[in-house]
């Protein structure tokens, strides 16, 4: 026991010491980084620096198979020096530009990607020949030089498109309808990729919900798409214009593609028979039954028509009034008709 004592008493002050000097050394590294620290941030105040800032991409959202895509880095860096723009797929990356590199810029091969050197730079990578597999999300890092090395990541999105050929194309049963009908048609955006978003309107309001039938999509050779889409409207009293509907219908493809067509509708109106038609109709079985026409001799028809014991007035005495009736009468289509003035034939 007194032997343990011993070493208690000649272990404990060494170690007391060792502790201290271990201590001080840790606190003099803290001082250390400290004091580097409060120098960066001073050289950083005194020479104007203060890191990346505004850092974003900007994208064209969409671009038509085989066309080029253009991406953009934008970054402020305050002052400061670049260091280097790494752009990415995904995780992959296959751009790089290093200002201090001679040249600035390299490619990492990745399927799929055809990076124009020639157009690319510190801002911008510009992609050849897209294809479907280029649609994705896409990543830029940003670093600034000593001695902030400040780094900024953004990202944003691109989708390689296929147009459908030509313009919507738009089908209705009839081309006329009466009010109260049911009004039914058809849109369709034929081969694109990805499907068309169709839309209808009627009198150039937007129709939704239970006026719209959407019908499965049809799958083209390769990635291409069908979309039809199908429309059912009353035709009220209050919905042809002028005895017209009009039919639009909207096809869109993200902010690539945008396109219409309109189809108008005629109001079918209820025809009036045609008065002077009815007469005649009506005279000819009369004419038919009269026996004393049929039986009428050549030498009765050849005479000249006895005149009327109220007809007394000379033909030049005839009422004005009766002429202007029969002006009026033949002028309104009603057909003309022959009287007996006086001797004489006259119209009416």
């Amino acid at each position: 026991m007194l032997r343990t004592k011993v070493l208690e008493l000649e272990k404990g002050p060494a170690v007391e010491m060792a502790t201290r000097s271990a201590g001080g050394k840790r606190h003099l590294r803290c001082w250390k980084t400290l004091g580097w620290t409060a120098l960066l941030i001073l050289q950083m105040q005194l020479t104007g620096v203060s890191g990346l800032k505004n850092v974003r991409v900007v994208s064209p959202g969409a671009v038509a198979v085989g066309e080029t895509a253009a991406l953009e880095c934008q970054y402020d860096l305050e002052g400061a020096e670049l260091y280097a723009v790494k752009w990415y797929k995904g995780k992959k990356e296959f751009y790089r530009y290093l200002p201090k590199e001679d040249p600035p810029t390299k490619v990492f091969p990745l399927p799929g990607i055809n990076v124009d050197l020639s157009e690319s730079d510190a801002h911008h990578v510009v992609l050849r020949d897209a294809g479907f597999t280029l649609t994705g999300r896409y990543r830029c890092e940003v670093s600034a030089d000593a001695p902030s090395f400040d780094t900024a990541l953004v990202v944003a999105s691109l989708v390689i498109v296929d147009f459908p050929d030509g313009e919507p194309i738009i089908t209705a049963e009839r081309s006329s309808y009466a009010v109260g009908e049911m009004v039914r048609a058809n849109c369709t955006a034929q081969r694109s990729h990805p499907p068309a978003n169709l839309t209808w309107s009627v009198n150039g309001r937007q129709v939704r919900g239970r006026h719209v039938r959407r019908y499965p999509l049809r799958r083209d050779e390769g990635n291409a798409t069908t979309t039809t889409l199908g429309l059912e409207v009353e035709a009220g009293s209050g919905t042809f214009r002028r005895g017209r509907l009009t039919l639009r219908c909207q096809a869109t493809l993200l902010s690539a593609y945008n396109a219409s067509a309109e189809l108008v509708i005629e109001e079918e109106r209820p025809r009036l028979a045609s008065v002077l038609g009815t007469r005649e109709s009506s005279s000819a079985p009369a004419a038919a039954a009269s026996p004393g026409a049929a039986a009428a001799s050549p030498a009765a028809a050849a005479s000249p028509p006895a005149a009327s014991s109220s007809s007394s007035l000379p033909p030049t005495a005839l009422p004005k009034t009766g002429l202007f009736i029969a002006a009026m009468a033949t002028v309104s289509g009603y057909g003309a008709s022959v009287c007996t003035f006086g001797g004489r034939s006259r119209l009416r």
